[in-house]
């Protein structure tokens, strides 16, 4: 880990102990609008930058990596605020396009066309404090320009204060894709940094090296793994922080075990250029002694500020480089979604990020015939991913993330019944487009998925007719090739699918 910070999972009272107030450098363009209000994140599923967005300069633009479709944004206030309405405006490349918003996790507006400036309503009245655009389909380019909310009068919006630095961590659990130091000021809660050494992370330091010299007066920090309720748990997380600056003497600064953010101020200062953040003590997670701190910004007398981490965007392109010469690169930043539909069958899209991300959307209806009661089931399994290996035609992938499953049931004259549940998910997973098989691994494959469950997801074209005999293998390899198929198998999730159609 790097010297700047030492983050981890911490329980335990939070020292909030006021600093005084000497001089403190602040990063620049800390609060331009006295009045205005923070943003403490922007935040892209893909692409970089996505603070412009907030820049008031409509040349500058977030644009998402690869295919725009379920791509999107994510905004998170310092505090509730009470808007009314959001206008997005897109670059001057964009085509038209079409997006879900949620306002604190819950959906807003559905499917709502984006064809220049585009007002959408908000709810009011609810304190709104993340609002996230998801683009569901798009006929080209998608890129935003600028947000601007809106209340009953105008609201002026600060974007989030980043100063560059090099970053480094003494240890990063393996593999490191995953859980890299450079996750705890990357702004999504959903990943952080998780030490690697053996026991409860006592004594793993991140050091933070800035390009010049500021003054600390304490941290803001998301302790443990704040990805679920169920990560958080698990992994074990920071009591106890010690802070450095310029090899100086150490501060403790004791952290609470819980969610959400929590500031730990210092009683006086620190002045420095290299920050140092040691582990001094954690409090245990349930099931492993990894230490996870999933964010981290530093206090400066104008407010907070966050790290932008020098080359990261190069490390990312290398890590780029490293899988193109792999078959899952042709998978990369496009979307997929499932061939065979029907009653009872489930339909889902799947998007493999070249930044090691991953999303994947799974809805299904059941009827039972007898209650006449219908189970509406969506899941969302979301998180990082690792290129394993190559083996016998399919790349091996390894998952780590969450799955948030929703569940309604209805049936005549009766009330709803619904049922959310969010939990650790992962493993291991195989793909590969049918193209790159040859006939004794296609076999295999077909033979497997007939004689099981998932015999529903390649019906359409395996066996359209029940009551006939199975298509033979020729015509069905002539048929996934020609649609270009993929096949995705393993516990955590497994479908036939096939390049979404661009709208």
């Amino acid at each position: 880990m790097t010297p700047l910070l030492l983050l981890l999972i911490g329980c335990g009272g939070v020292q909030l102990i006021q600093p005084e107030e000497p001089p403190v450098q602040a990063a620049p363009e800390a609060r331009a609008v006295p009045d205005a209000v923070p943003v403490q994140a922007v935040v892209g599923t893909s692409g970089s930058g996505a603070s412009v967005v907030f820049d008031g300069n409509v040349d500058t633009a977030w644009e998402p990596q690869g295919a725009p479709a379920m791509e999107g944004l994510l905004v998170r206030f310092e505090e509730s605020i009470d808007a009314r309405r959001v206008e997005i405006t897109p670059c001057s490349r964009a085509e038209r396009f079409e997006v879900t918003d949620y306002v604190n996790g819950r959906v807003n507006n559905s499917g709502a066309a984006v064809d220049g400036a585009t007002v959408l309503e908000l709810p009011s009245g609810i304190g709104m404090r993340h609002w996230f655009m998801r683009i569901d389909a798009a006929t080209g380019p998608a890129c935003v320009a600028e947000l601007v909310f809106s209340g009953e009068e105008s609201m002026a919006f600060t974007a989030p204060t980043r100063m560059t630095a090099t970053v480094e961590a003494s240890s990063t659990l393996e593999p490191e894709q995953p859980y890299l130091v450079d996750f705890l000021f990357d702004g999504r809660l959903d990943f952080g940094w998780v030490e690697g050494a053996d026991g409860d992370g006592i004594g793993e330091i991140v050091t933070v090296t800035l390009d010049e010299s500021v003054q600390v007066a304490g941290l803001q920090l998301w302790n443990g793994y704040q990805r679920s309720p169920d990560h958080f748990a698990r992994n074990a997380r920071a009591r106890r922080l010690r802070l450095s600056a310029d090899g100086g003497p150490w501060t403790d600064l004791d952290l609470a075990d819980a969610s959400g953010m929590q500031t730990a101020r210092l009683l006086v200062p620190l002045r420095g250029r290299e920050l140092r953040l040691a582990i001094d003590s954690s409090y245990p997670g349930s099931q492993y002694t990894d230490l996870v701190v999933s964010e981290l910004r530093f206090l400066g007398r104008d407010g907070p500020f966050g790290i932008e981490v020098s080359g990261q965007t190069a490390r990312l392109r290398q890590q780029l480089r490293s899988l193109q010469e792999q078959p899952v690169a042709e998978v990369l930043d496009a979307p997929w979604t499932s061939l065979c539909d029907g009653d009872e069958v489930a339909a889902s899209t799947f998007k493999l990020r070249s930044n090691h991300s991953f999303v994947w959307y799974e809805t299904q209806d059941v009827t039972d015939p007898e209650t006449e009661k219908t189970t509406s089931r969506d899941e969302v399994f979301d998180g990082a991913w690792v290129f394993d290996k190559v083996a016998d035609g399919w790349s091996e992938l390894r998952l780590y993330g969450r799955r948030n499953r929703t569940e309604e049931s209805w049936k005549p004259y009766a009330p709803v019944e619904s049922d959310e549940q969010v939990r650790v998910a992962g493993g291991r997973v195989r793909l590969a487009r049918v193209a790159s098989l040859d006939d004794s691994q296609l076999r295999a494959w077909l033979d497997q998925w007939q004689s099981g469950p998932l015999a529903r997801q390649i019906a359409c074209v395996a066996q359209p007719d029940p009551e006939a005999d199975p298509v033979p293998l020729a015509t069905v390899r002539e048929s996934l090739v020609a649609a270009d198929a993929l096949i995705v198998t393993g516990a955590a999730m497994s479908d036939l699918l096939v390049p979404a159609k661009r709208d």
